[in-house]
């Protein structure tokens, strides 16, 4: 213990944070942080010598981005698409600041047409302006309920099976190695990049990965998910714990989008046939999507 600390300042610190108080002042190892996923693994998953695939017509692709405001962070996205029970990463860009946000949502656009997706998930970042700027471009910006910390323990589950062919990207696989689990006072985990350092690419590559993992199997591929997610959360499993909303409008889905995105949080998977029921106020917002809706 350092002798010039003052023990209110000490106690304090203890009061705040146990496990960074312990390390800091009583010379103990952290037993709160932990690697969130080992080198060994990632690697497994990386296909050596491939740094991107060319998109592959009829193929349904997910995509996923962080943006930023150009000034900080690094804005960056993946791309991904789901062959037999593995999930294929095709892209991942990365633009390091200083850049242009409204430039780098144009030229994140049209890779995204390139590919054919029409739909592109995010996180919370800049709220309306990111959604406003992709949809400028054609491009519906959906942004996600879930904090990255969940995504990267369903990204888990997906590295240590081998589901996944991650590309030859030392950014990409240093970001996901580096991640660290902590857990809170009250006994949370969160799995989050360490002080100082960045997840931009990884956070891109969670959400894309996670994009096409959750359509296996097609809708009990879903309800599998919601399963899991809502077991982790301890919620009633008799109705999986997610909110059964009227379904009352039929819309036929457009070409190139692969999952629709309810109000509620909740994320339906097209079918075959391209037809979606929604309620009343899903059915407001694609209709002024310019969906057009299909007679029952």
């Amino acid at each position: 213990m350092n002798p010039s600390v003052s023990r209110s300042v000490i106690d304090e610190a203890y009061e705040r944070d146990p496990a960074a108080a312990a390390a800091e002042y009583g010379a103990e190892f952290r037993t709160d942080v932990e690697g969130f996923v080992s080198r060994e693994v990632v690697e497994a998953c990386v296909v050596t010598g491939r740094y991107e695939l060319p998109p592959i017509g009829g193929m349904v692709y997910s995509a996923f981005t962080d943006p930023s405001g150009g000034s900080a962070d690094s804005m960056t996205i993946a791309i991904s698409h789901r062959d037999g029970e593995k999930v294929i990463l095709d892209v991942v860009r990365e633009i390091k600041p200083p850049f242009s946000p409204e430039q780098i949502v144009a030229d994140f656009a049209l890779l995204l047409k390139s590919y054919r997706v029409t739909t592109v998930a995010a996180d919370r970042y800049a709220g309306e302006w990111v959604k406003e700027r992709f949809r400028a471009h054609g491009i519906e910006c959906i942004q996600g309920t879930k904090p990255k910390s969940d995504l990267y323990k369903d990204l888990l589950p997906v590295l240590n099976s081998g589901c996944v062919e991650l590309l030859d990207n030392p950014k990409a696989i240093l970001q996901i190695c580096s991640l660290e689990r902590r857990t809170a006072r009250g006994g949370r985990d969160s799995i989050d990049h360490a002080p100082g350092a960045h997840d931009d690419v990884a956070n891109a590559i969670a959400g894309a990965v996670l994009g096409s993992t959750i359509s296996r199997g097609g809708p009990e591929g879903w309800l599998e998910y919601y399963r899991r997610l809502n077991e982790q959360a301890r919620v009633d499993p008799k109705n999986h714990g997610y909110r059964i909303t009227p379904q009352a409008v039929q819309f036929a889905v457009p070409e190139g989008v692969s999952h629709v995105y309810l109000s509620d949080g909740t994320c339906m998977l097209v079918p075959p046939d391209r037809i979606v029921s929604v309620g009343n106020d899903d059915a407001s917002a694609l209709g002024r999507r310019g969906w057009k809706r299909v007679e029952i």
